[in-house]
C-alpha cells in the first residue's frame, strides 16, 4: 500500500489466521488454513457444503477452538476462548441461521450483546442512526418475530457495524 504521494506504507493486518486446523472424529474441517484481512477489507468465504467455512468462522468468533494454528488481531496473537472475548476485540458474527429471541424487540435483541450499562432509548436512537447509512428503515421496537427480514438481519449485523460511526460509545444515560 502507498499513501497519496506514492510512498510505501506499512499496514498491520486487522485479522490474520495462520495455519488453522480443526478436525472432528470423522472429518478434517480446516486443514492448515491461512488468511489475511487488512483494515476495511471485506472478504467472502466460499465453498461447497462441508468445506469448513462455518467451522473457520466459529474459530474466529470463539465458538470453536482450533486444534492448531494462530489468530492475530491487529498484529498481536490473541486467544479467543468465547464469543464475549471476540466481541471485546471487535469481532462479530452473523450465523447462517441467526437466532433472535422472538419475544424481545429488535433493539432488545441487539442490547443482549452490549456489556456495559445503557439506556434502551439511547441505544435505539444510535441503532437507527447507524443503520441509516445501510438504508434500513425499521422500527427497532417491533417484536423480532414480527420484524421483516431486513430488520432481523440488521439486528444480527449492526452491533458490529463500525463503518457508519462509533455509535456504541457512549451508551450510558
Amino acid at each position: 500500500m502507498t499513501d497519496g504521494a506514492g510512498n510505501p506504507q506499512i499496514v498491520t493486518m486487522r485479522l490474520e489466521l495462520r495455519n488453522i486446523t480443526k478436525a472432528y472424529p470423522a472429518v478434517i474441517a480446516n486443514d492448515d488454513v491461512s488468511l489475511e484481512v487488512l483494515p476495511g477489507e471485506i472478504h467472502a468465504v466460499l465453498g461447497e457444503n462441508g468445506a469448513g467455512k462455518s467451522t473457520l468462522m466459529k474459530v474466529i468468533y470463539g465458538v470453536t477452538k482450533a486444534d492448531a494454528g494462530k489468530i492475530l488481531w491487529n498484529g498481536k496473537a490473541v486467544n479467543i476462548p468465547n464469543p464475549a472475548q471476540a466481541r471485546r476485540l471487535g469481532i462479530g458474527m452473523v450465523f447462517q441461521h441467526f437466532s433472535l429471541f422472538e419475544t424481545l424487540t429488535v433493539a432488545e435483541n441487539i442490547a443482549l450483546a452490549v456489556e456495559e450499562e445503557f439506556d434502551l432509548d439511547a441505544l435505539s436512537t444510535r441503532i437507527r442512526d447507524a443503520t441509516d447509512c445501510l438504508w434500513i428503515r425499521d422500527d427497532w421496537f417491533t417484536l423480532s418475530r414480527s420484524a421483516n427480514a431486513s430488520a432481523s438481519k440488521s439486528c444480527a449485523v449492526c452491533y458490529r457495524n463500525r463503518s457508519c460511526s462509533s455509535w456504541m460509545s457512549p451508551l450510558r444515560s
